[in-house]
């Protein structure tokens, strides 16, 4: 599960190195060069002008400042062994603080408060996906508060029976396994879920749809929690899609 979550962040980090990569190719700040030529001689006045750029396109602070992280990341492997010392670290784009840090130049994107949500708005999110597989899904994701990575990695032996507790326990301990941590290293972390919720996902496991899956045994512990309706495993991106065009059919901006 971990090694799946840290694939899922590199894809990320490389999607957004792929638009740099991109804007310098239309703008063509330095017509004569190759695109890895002009990572050798990058400046911070370069990445500025990208900065502004895309906040000239309206994209969100937060965007902008992973976006940054991914580059700078890049450019920091680039001054390694294994990036094959392509530039010179003491040349870095990045100024260094008191705390011997680097600078970024992007803005980080301010932390909002969790915004509350009714019951009737849930039931009418969830109701518009087309299947109980992604039905039961988010629902576990509103119920448990995992973000949607994490669900997706969710395998057989993290759920927990209900069984071994008390009858009138409503709620149930979940250890979510793999989290990513601080510098990439993987953590657990305890969440708890519903027993209503719990129960939901057994009648799920309980269908046809997912007990025919080709690539799992019934019992296999490894077998993910849930599927998509072609019996297969979920995607991050698959996955965020289904949840914005739930919003969108209910006519809610998917930066609700």
């Amino acid at each position: 599960v971990g090694v799946s979550i840290v694939r899922d962040t590199v894809k990320q980090y490389g999607r957004a190195i792929t638009y740099f990569v991109r804007w310098v190719e239309e703008d063509k700040f330095y017509p004569t060069l190759t695109i890895d030529q002009v990572l050798e001689v990058l400046t911070r006045q370069d990445i500025k002008a990208w900065i502004m750029h895309m906040s000239a396109q309206g994209l969100n602070p937060s965007t902008i400042r992973f976006r940054e992280v991914s580059l700078k990341i890049f450019i920091t492997w680039l001054a390694t062994n294994d990036g094959g010392n392509i530039r010179e670290s003491e040349k870095s784009p990045y100024g260094r603080d008191s705390d011997n840090q680097l600078k970024y130049i992007s803005r980080s994107g301010s932390k909002k408060s969790p915004k509350y949500i009714d019951t009737e708005l849930v039931i009418s999110v969830i109701s518009n996906f087309h299947n109980e597989c992604e039905r039961c899904m988010f629902h576990m994701q509103y119920d448990t508060g995992l973000r949607i990575s994490e669900v997706i990695n969710l395998r057989s032996r993290d759920l927990p029976d209900a069984k071994l507790y008390p009858p009138n326990i409503e709620f149930i301990p979940l250890v979510i396994q793999g989290v990513k941590g601080r510098g990439g290293q993987s953590k657990e972390r305890i969440t708890l879920i519903s027993k209503a919720v719990l129960n939901r996902v057994k009648r799920y496991h309980s269908s046809i749809e997912y007990k025919m899956s080709l690539d799992w045994d019934m019992t296999d512990p490894d077998k993910p929690v849930f599927l998509t309706s072609n019996r297969l495993t979920w995607k991050y991106r698959n996955a965020k899609e289904q949840f914005d065009a739930a919003l969108n059919r209910i006519g809610l901006n998917k930066q609700f």
